[in-house]
Order: structure tokens, then sequence, then C-alpha cells
């Protein structure tokens, strides 16, 4: 099926060990209102039979897709798998979809919308909304944005710095979930392969280069697992992120050595006593660091 007017988007699945939810995920690719799609698989060494799902569902709706390439390999992790999957599509743009989550029907064509209103064909990343839903698939949350980020979704939706700001010091939800163009991606030059937490890297990346917007469109649907142990204090994943935080605001030069330390050590303190931060003292907080990292930016601009 080959379509023209319309731009290719390579919907990129990084899979691994989701037997029971990946013949749910590849069917909402298909039922997607939009046509002109290439879908790209990979297989991180997974070891159930996800691998096999996969392949024989596309081979069996392989005329549904402009493009469909289905491999498997040792387990990588998941940055040098995001860039394989990137490195081996064609599309113009690029959504990731976990192999447990799900696409929504008219999500494809919304973010294009949107791509193209808020960079008109230039290189950006969009950040989108995000329905949760649980492991049976019912809904959770209709809007993580609103659920979890209302106190100040109207100033993120407006001041890019601000967005920067929330990116750097509220990473949650949906933050992680990036809709972009193919020459964003070749600009930015992939995700990092040292780093754990690869996303943060990227979307701080992308905001603090001003080629990140927000969108309130819902463009997935995240399946919530359940926590298989909790462990107090601080996780080696939060402590991860502030190696990628500090690695992307070094790289760009947004924080003097002083300033960076001090917010550094208030990242440390929101992890370990967050539950204790009112809603309001956490949004003036959030807004003076978008104010540091105006000036600086200023100066760095210059």
């Amino acid at each position: 099926m080959k379509h023209i007017k319309t731009p290719l988007v390579s919907v990129c699945i990084p899979a691994f060990n989701h037997e029971k939810f990946v013949k749910d995920t590849l069917k909402s690719v298909v039922n997607s209102t939009y046509q002109n799609i290439e879908i790209v698989a990979i297989d991180d060494g997974s070891s159930d039979s996800t691998y096999e799902i996969i392949s024989q569902f596309l081979d069996e709706h392989s005329e549904r897709f402009n493009r469909v390439v289905v491999k498997k390999q040792e387990n990588a992790g998941i940055s040098r798998t995001v860039n394989s999957l990137v490195k081996q599509s064609k599309g113009d743009f690029i959504y990731l979809l976990a192999s447990d989550d799900l696409l929504p029907p008219d999500a494809l064509e919304k973010l294009l919308n949107e791509h193209d209103r808020l960079f008109k064909g230039g290189p950006g990343l969009l950040f989108y909304d995000v329905k949760t839903i649980s492991e049976q698939g019912n809904t959770i949350e209709e809007s993580t944005l609103t659920s979890r980020h209302c106190t100040y979704l109207s100033t993120i939706l407006k001041d890019k710095n601000f967005l920067f700001s929330v990116l750097a010091f509220r990473w949650e939800t949906p933050f992680q979930h990036h809709f972009y163009s193919r020459n964003f991606y070749d600009l930015v030059g992939g995700y990092p392969e040292n780093l754990h937490i690869e996303d943060l890297y990227f979307a701080l990346t992308a905001a603090g280069r001003s080629m990140g917007q927000l969108s309130t469109v819902v463009g997935k649907w995240y399946r919530l697992r359940e926590n298989r142990g909790i462990t107090p204090g601080l996780s080696s994943r939060q402590y991860a992120g502030i190696a990628s935080k500090i690695e992307a605001m070094r790289q760009m030069r947004i924080f003097g050595k002083f300033s960076l330390s001090a917010s550094i050590l208030f990242e440390l303190y929101s992890m370990t006593f967050s539950s204790r931060i009112p809603n309001y003292i956490s949004h003036r907080i959030v807004r003076l660091q978008s104010q540091m990292i105006l000036s600086r930016k200023k100066k760095y601009e210059k």
C-alpha cells in the first residue's frame, strides 16, 4: 500500500517479554485511521514468545503497512534498540510505541497536524498527553497532564522556558512520550547510549534548543504495570536521571556551576520529600527555576 500525499510515519516498537500484551499493541496500529505507516519492531532478547507473536501477526497483516521490518537481537538495552529502530526506519516522522502500550485510533493524524502547526515543517519534538490504563486495559487517568500537572499546565503550554524547567525538575508521565520529525533526530544525533534515562536527555535537548513543544493531544494509551517492590529513599533510576540532567545541561551550558549545584540539590530534596511539598510551593519553585534558565539561555544565545 503506497501513499504519496501524506508523510510516512514510522511506528517503532522496542519489544521485550510482552507476549501477554504485544498482539493488542499491534492491533492498535492496524486500526489507526492514518494509512501511511511503516512498522519497525525489534525484539531485544525476549525470553518468552514475544518475537514469534510479532512475526506471525505482521506477516498476516503486512498489506496494511507501507513497509514492515521485524528483527530479533541479543539484549542491548533501550537506548541502542531505539537508535537501531530509527536508523532502520524510513519515515518522515517517528512514533515510539512500547510493546505493551496502545496507539489511539486517530492519534497519528492529530499528532501530525499538531507538529505541522507548531513547527511549520521544521525539526521539532512534540510532547503529548497520554491516557493511563491498567494491565487489564481499564482506564486509570483520562489525561495525565490534567491529573498530574494541572497547577501549571496553562503556563507550560505557552512558555518554552517553563516547559524546560518542568522537564528538568518534575520529570514524570507524560513527558517521556514523544513524536518527532526525522530531521530533528538527525540534528540531535540520536539517543545517548551511555546514559540510563535516554528519553530525559532527549527531551531536555529538545526543550533547551527551543525545538520542543507540548500538546494536549492524547497520543498514547500507556499501560501502568504493578510495582514489584519499592525501595525506600532514592532509587538507582533516580540517580541516573540526575546524571542525564547534568549531562544535558552541561552540553547546553545553561547553568553556571553554582546554580547547577543548587538545582541538583533541590532535585535530591524534592525526590526524597516530594509528598510533603504543597503544589503551590512546588509551582513557585519551578517558576524560579524557569526564570534562572531564561537568564542563562539569553547569555548563551549571545
